[in-house]
């Protein structure tokens, strides 16, 4: 649990507890509020798993490898107010041989702080093991590590299966939601992000071959993100995109909403024309909503 305090900034934003996370302030996904500042985390690896038995399993144990890893490093400095993040370089960029994560790079010690070091690039050794051979050969070890260590802290908050990339029904797209802590000037800021990977299954089990995060904006909630029109606005832009690809061009009907069994996810069902459509929505920390599957035409 991380310690420290979110201070609100202009429009309302970040509050970190004193002592651990605040609970969750919000309970209708389509009632506007303050955002899901205490959202919790998915709970840390006791194994490691080195096949990964599907594809929100692999972006999942990516995630919480790596979260293990920066657990190592030192915390410098005191922590400073919550921002958004900057999207790291190369979220993950993978790329060498066959299977195995490669050895952590010569070092360690007797000394305490060398250890610790050690136990880092271990555990960097495990998350860059889900990267795929062909993303492996477009990032090397020492790039990746470079990459993600300005992360001081990671917290993934969600992992959710977001359907096929394009042409490719074999693999899948795997939504994330990550809380982290990234240097701010003399302290540390809390910050948020999000994105979407695609995993494909290897003789080795599922890897990660492409990805990717975005900081989140909180900004635009003062502006009615979170709302029950926003996410109707994203429901019926993720349909009409669905439909101009299928050379479908209607007048949109009223969208409709269901709960779905995972959290901070809803189904919206969206009428273009004779024509229906399903959109998976999900309810961002900073109370947005982004499209994560679109069936149905």
């Amino acid at each position: 649990m991380l310690r420290g305090r979110l201070l609100a900034a202009a429009a309302a934003l970040l509050v970190l507890a004193a002592a651990s996370w605040l609970p969750a302030l919000g309970s209708d996904l389509l009632t506007p509020g303050q955002p899901d500042l205490g959202r919790p985390p998915l709970p840390p690896l006791t194994t490691r798993p080195l096949m990964p038995r599907g594809p929100v399993e692999a972006a999942r144990d990516f995630f919480l490898a790596l979260a293990g890893a920066l657990a190592q490093e030192p915390l410098p400095g005191p922590r400073g107010r919550a921002t958004t993040p900057p999207a790291p370089s190369s979220p993950a960029a993978p790329a060498p041989p066959a299977e195995e994560a490669p050895d952590p790079p010569p070092g360690g010690g007797s000394q305490r702080g060398a250890a610790t070091a050690l136990e880092a690039e271990d555990g960097f050794a495990a998350a860059y093991a889900y990267l795929d051979p062909a993303w492996r050969q477009r990032l090397s070890f020492a790039t990746f590590v470079a990459g993600w260590r300005p992360f001081r802290h990671l917290d993934l908050l969600a992992a959710v299966a977001a359907g096929h990339p394009p042409f490719d029904p074999r693999s899948v797209r795997v939504f994330v939601e990550v809380r982290s802590l990234v240097p701010s000037g003399e302290g540390l800021a809390v910050a948020f992000s999000y994105g979407f990977y695609v995993a494909a299954p290897t003789a080795q089990g599922w890897r990660l071959t492409g990805g990717g995060l975005r900081p989140e904006g909180f900004g635009a909630f003062a502006a009615g993100a979170g709302s029950a029109d926003d996410a109707t606005a994203v429901a019926l832009a993720a349909a009409r995109a669905r439909a101009l690809a299928a050379g479908v061009v209607a007048a949109p009907g009223p969208v409709t909403f269901q709960a779905a069994t995972m959290p901070n996810v809803q189904l919206a069902r969206v009428r273009l024309g004779t024509h229906a459509y399903t959109v998976m929505l999900y309810r961002l920390v900073d109370g947005g909503w982004v499209a994560l599957e679109t069936t149905g035409g």
